[in-house]
């Protein structure tokens, strides 16, 4: 073989290589969405059920009312169901049904997607049966304070939830923790891989409006009197509430920005689906949180198409472990660790480790008190796009080099 020969043979290796690196590259640097983004989409897999009871004792007129109710979940991610105790014994709601609500009959029982379950008296005796329902049921799928979270989340960044407690400076020292995590994730909202316009938003619900959410502090796995001390959590996209509760002193600058700066991160940053794609809060998205959410993002979260791609996207990580058609269900992730005691949140992709034990579809509940290292845990995030900006820039070289060869060995 002469010259020629070897430098064709030369090129054609070298072009392949190239061809090659950008397909391997390319998964890298393909996705077109952030973790902010795909919470928007409702991939139907994450409802929360309410079992309405009745039982054959139960007056057709009340009954009748209670098999309209479903209207009023139109747009929610709450899915109404009328059960009889009588008729329908081996009903899978009657799994949460006690014999003795059979005095309170008509009742319901909410269940979460990760099997939390809350009992609603629908009855109340100082009130027509129809306006006491009506109003009961409005609670359960909406309330003041949740509206303003799904609001927030729409328009900005997300939302990190103060839920004050008893002590003014205990709040006051949790509020500007929130503050500067919000400034901290602002200043440094240039360099996410895709633009978000608008910093997060922090939102108090004070200690005097603890009884009007219950459904919301039971969401959070919490109820008002439980709250002793501040707690804070962090929502983005469709009402997602993502990490652990923060109680106390674990409400700290650094803590809240190891979840808000995952909401900015690639959607396919390497980080479990499982995780990321917190539990939706209960509640009620209309026209007007629909309109919001399609001037923030550029595009519609309910356009079958998205849809789709982001439940490719979400699948491929959930994998064997997919939680769809399952309401009643949820899987575990054990997560070995050396000593509980050790549990920190230094990087986000160690992220998981909050709790040594996590539900899939649920946040972890508790974190060290440690405090985490001083990281730049954005470069973490957007560490997978200069690799691959790297990577092609090498490979471009190379084909540069590669057609120049090409040509001079044509040339000879």
């Amino acid at each position: 073989m002469g010259r020629k020969g070897l430098n064709m043979g030369l090129s054609y290796r070298l072009t392949m290589l190239f061809l090659l690196g950008c397909i391997l590259a390319s998964p890298v640097a393909a996705c077109r969405y952030n973790v902010r983004e795909t919470g928007f989409v409702d991939l139907g897999i994450e409802s929360y059920r309410l079992f309405g009871y009745v039982n054959d004792a139960t007056s057709t007129d009340l009954v009748s009312m209670l098999s309209t109710a479903k209207d009023l979940f139109r747009d929610s991610n709450i899915k109404f169901e009328l059960v009889n105790t009588d008729a329908q014994k081996n009903h899978e709601a009657m799994a949460f049904f006690s014999s003795s609500a059979d005095q309170s009959l008509p009742t319901a029982i909410l269940l979460s997607p990760d099997g939390q379950t809350l009992e609603v008296p629908l009855a109340k005796t100082d009130r027509p049966f129809e306006e006491s329902l009506t109003t009961t049921l409005e609670g359960i799928v909406s309330s003041p304070k949740r509206k303003e979270i799904l609001k927030q989340c729409a328009e900005k960044y997300g939302v990190v939830l103060l839920i004050e407690g008893p002590d003014a400076q205990a709040n006051s020292e949790a509020r500007q923790a929130l503050l500067e995590a919000a400034e901290a994730v602002r200043s440094q909202m240039e360099f996410l891989p895709k633009p978000i316009a608008r910093a997060p938003a922090v939102v108090t619900l004070d200690a005097n409006s603890l009884a009007t959410e219950k459904v919301l502090l039971w969401s959070l796995a919490t109820k008002a009197e439980d709250v002793n001390t501040p707690h804070a959590a962090v929502f983005y996209g469709r009402g997602r509430w993502i990490g652990p509760l923060f109680k106390g002193e674990q409400i700290k600058k650094e803590n809240l920005l190891s979840i808000l700066y995952v909401i900015g991160g690639d959607c396919e940053c390497g980080l479990d689906f499982r995780w990321i794609q917190g539990t939706m809060l209960p509640a009620k998205c209309g026209e007007e949180f629909h309109q919001l959410a399609v001037e923030s993002l550029g595009f519609d979260p309910e356009n079958p198409m998205i849809k789709m791609e982001i439940g490719s996207i979400v699948g491929r990580s959930l994998g064997p472990h997919s939680y769809a058609g399952e309401p009643f269900g949820y899987q575990e992730i054990t997560i070995e660790s050396e000593s509980p005691d050790d549990i920190v949140i230094t990087d986000v992709n160690q992220v998981t480790d909050v709790n040594p034990v996590v539900e899939a579809n649920a946040p972890p509940e508790t974190l060290s008190n440690q405090e985490p290292n001083n990281i730049d845990r954005l470069s973490v995030l957007l560490s997978t796009r200069v690799m691959a900006g790297i990577t092609i820039g090498i490979l471009s070289v190379i084909l540069v080099i590669g057609i120049a060869i090409f040509v001079r060995a044509r040339r000879l």
